[in-house]
């Protein structure tokens, strides 16, 4: 039966880590039969670097700290940015006001 749809699956290996020397259904504890369904397999692994992990999570915390909406005055000071020497995601214009 055709039909015209899309489908975009995540799947995390059993056990948490994901073994090199096995093939991707093994890992994610899917039959042969319902991976080969699929056209395109990415497989995208997390190098464990305590060190990255660790500027990543200070990047991520500082981006959700709460400011008071009175303490707010630009973008820059929504975020409150204190890890410069890291940069995760794109920062933004300083231009740019709050809608």
């Amino acid at each position: 039966m055709n039909a015209r749809c899309s489908v975009i699956a995540a799947a995390n290996p059993i056990y948490g880590d994901y073994a090199r020397d096995q093939p991707v259904g093994k890992n994610i504890g899917m039959p042969d039969s319902l991976l080969s369904r699929f056209d395109l397999l990415f497989v995208i692994l997390d190098e464990k670097d305590p060190e990255n992990d660790r500027k990543i999570a200070e990047r991520v915390i500082a981006n959700h700290r709460y400011q008071a909406p009175h303490q707010i005055n630009d973008m820059a000071s929504v975020f409150n940015y204190t890890n410069e020497d890291v940069v995760v995601e794109r920062d933004f214009n300083q231009d740019q006001r709050l809608l």
